[in-house]
């Protein structure tokens, strides 16, 4: 017998009479009701697991849609409410998935009309003659990224009408084969799948959709969900991070508001930014407090492939738990973990080009000589000698003796268009339940933009070598107790030219184009009486400076759960030791020094010694370093 609560469309009508061909003798074929729905249609608590009946009643009372079902096919049925705050399309698509789980689909009859039939499984099953597959009874639990569990999640056998939910404590029993799939899906969560194997108890964790409310973020004493955050945080995806530079405060202006970047040198090794969260606040030290794994250390040469969160903690509520050395704001960063199964290796290899956002434009030789003269002019008007005579301003238009009359593009002398970088990195992760493991290498390789003289017997190049490590291994003692290690760090390399490039640039600046050339034609430099240098000279021909860094960071943390004593309570110790080295090697020279006087009657050049050096690299070194202990106890 179908029963109708109101007149149906006839095709809606045809359809609920095919389906009920297919019930037992006492299905009741329900239409949707408007009876006890309110005005607004809203759901109070959108974390709630509805029925499929007041699910259908409030999609009528929002969005008019109808359904024919039969009620009896769908009283153990169970939504979450969150689903009426997904696209129409994705309600659609994600009621038929929790529908097929309890052997039932979605048919569209019309726009607004479906019906819910027998789930008919297209797919052709794997015939197999001769070996009969033995069913496995799976049980597990299923948990969200803080460890809570989740109740509702579907827990499908991909291919049959086996199906089940989780109870409230997260727990579920299915029926599986060997070799078959299982699927797990939840609102807000990433669908994950299992393939069944050897293993029949399972205790899994749901990954939450990236920029949802269940995505977990890192805090001050913990971690917690991004709809329970109360004070001003923000997080950056880490894909984000990936980029071609040494230093991760390079990427980090422009993608987090409030917080504010500053790169004072693109030279390699030495590039890293200034970072303020909401401006500068003291006359002193503004800089926030950076925890990497809890401990404070600099995140300069971490490699972005090593990071699995980053927090920025703004305001004074995030800031609270860290008193006074937070008040420049903090932020957090959490490297990779290990993950249960077998071992994922991953290979990552990235080739970057470098070149100036901007550079300077300066007027060429001929073209200072002459709005120098009319300085000049403006200045001493009852002069009548020029500056610059007009017989040598053609000579520097000319060209024809750029040792007597240079007009020299010091821009175009001393520097490459571009430069190169590259980042390469290899990672494995693996584990078991009770022992997870993290291992990674990178490599990162950068050349400066600096020209080198080919000929010169040693390397004044600008170039930066970095090798990265991290080793994260996490332990479960018992069932109570965790042990997590960690150790990562760096070992950099670094050559440079024997003057700094800070004086380099500066003479650059300075240095007019009609001043000297470059290099004179014989091979002398070119030193003014004033003490004046070439800065070509500067770069190639006073030796090299090469520095060697290695960092160290290191920490082991225990963790005991207290819920024998109170549910939700653990106590914390931690202790780490941090050690960083620095070793520099200096090979410098001074060359002689000449000024052009002219030609002589053979046209030979004359010079004057303005300076005395010597063709010998001298040498010299120097070390730094420091170590840090830490240690740390609570109960949270």
């Amino acid at each position: 017998m179908i029963a109708l609560r109101r007149r149906l469309p006839l095709q809606l009508l045809m359809c609920g009479i095919l389906y009920g061909t297919h019930l037992e003798s006492k299905s009741q074929v329900s239409y949707v009701s408007t009876s006890r729905v309110t005005t607004s249609g809203n759901i109070q608590n959108k974390s709630d697991l509805i029925t499929f009946k007041e699910m259908v009643d409030h999609l009528y009372a929002q969005k008019k849609w109808k359904f024919v079902w039969d009620e009896n096919a769908t009283k153990n049925i169970r939504i979450p409410a969150a689903v009426m705050q997904l696209k129409d399309e994705e309600i659609i698509q994600r009621l038929d998935d929790i529908l097929r789980a309890g052997g039932l689909q979605i048919n569209k009859v019309t726009v607004t009309q479906y019906a819910i039939v027998p789930f008919k499984n297209k797919a052709k099953p794997k015939s197999h003659p001769v070996l009969m597959q033995e069913e496995i009874k799976i049980t597990g639990t299923i948990r969200d990224a803080l460890g809570s569990p989740l109740h509702g999640v579907s827990v499908l056998i991909v291919g049959t009408n086996r199906a089940t939910t989780t109870n409230e404590k997260g727990e579920f029993e299915i029926i599986a084969n060997k070799g078959e799939v299982m699927e797990l899906s939840f609102v807000g969560y990433i669908t994950q799948t299992i393939t069944i194997k050897d293993r029949i108890e399972f205790d899994i964790a749901m990954e939450p959709a990236t920029g949802g409310l269940n995505e977990v973020v890192v805090v001050g004493y913990g971690k917690q969900k991004k709809i329970s955050q109360i004070g001003a945080q923000s997080t950056v995806k880490v894909d984000e991070l990936k980029q071609p530079v040494a230093n991760l405060s390079n990427v980090l202006a422009g993608r987090l508001a409030g917080l504010v970047g500053v790169q004072r040198s693109g030279e390699p090794g030495y590039d890293n930014a200034s970072i303020w969260i909401r401006g500068i606040s003291t006359f002193t030290n503004s800089n926030p407090l950076v925890l990497v794994d809890g401990v404070e250390r600099s995140f300069n040469n971490i490699d972005p492939e090593d990071i699995e969160s980053f927090s920025i903690l703004k305001d004074a509520s995030a800031t609270a738990v860290y008193g006074v050395r937070g008040a420049n704001g903090v932020i957090l960063i959490q490297t990779k973990k290990g993950k249960t199964g077998k071992p994922k290796v991953n290979l990552q290899y990235n080739q970057g080009f470098t070149a100036f956002t901007k550079m300077p434009s300066f007027v060429d030789g001929p073209t200072y000589m002459e709005l120098a003269n009319e300085a000049y002019k403006s200045s001493n008007p009852a002069s009548t000698t020029p500056l610059y005579s007009e017989e040598r301003i053609q000579a520097t238009k000319d060209g024809s003796d750029p040792d007597l009359y240079p007009n020299t593009n010091w821009m175009k002398e001393m520097f490459n268009k571009t430069g190169e970088n590259r980042r390469a990195n290899a990672n494995i992760t693996g584990g078991s339940e009770n022992a997870k493991y993290y291992l990674s290498v990178g490599y990162y390789d950068e050349k400066g933009l600096f020209k080198v003289d080919e000929l010169a017997k040693y390397n004044s190049s600008i170039r930066y070598k970095r090798f990265n490590f991290t080793s994260n291994l996490n332990l479960n003692i018992t069932n109570t107790t965790k042990l997590d290690f960690g150790a990562s760090g760096y070992i950099a390399s670094g050559n440079y030219p024997g003057t700094g490039t800070g004086s380099i640039w500066d003479n650059i600046f300075l240095m007019t184009p009609v001043a000297m050339p470059p290099q004179y034609s014989n091979g002398y430099a070119p030193v003014a009486r004033s003490g004046l240098t070439s800065p070509y000279v500067l770069l190639t021909q006073t030796g090299y400076a090469t520095e060697y860094r290695n960092q160290l960071w290191s920490n082991i943390r225990l963790t005991q759960s207290l819920d024998f004593w109170l549910k939700g309570l653990s106590a914390t110790a931690m202790y780490s030791f941090d050690a960083f080295n620095q070793h520099n090697i200096g090979r410098r020279k001074t060359v002689d020094g000449y000024a052009v006087l002219g030609r002589d009657n053979n046209g030979e050049l004359q010079f004057e010694q303005t300076r005395v050096g010597t063709n010998y690299l001298d040498f010299s070194k120097g070390f730094e370093g420091d170590r840090q202990f830490y240690t740390e106890a609570s109960i949270n």
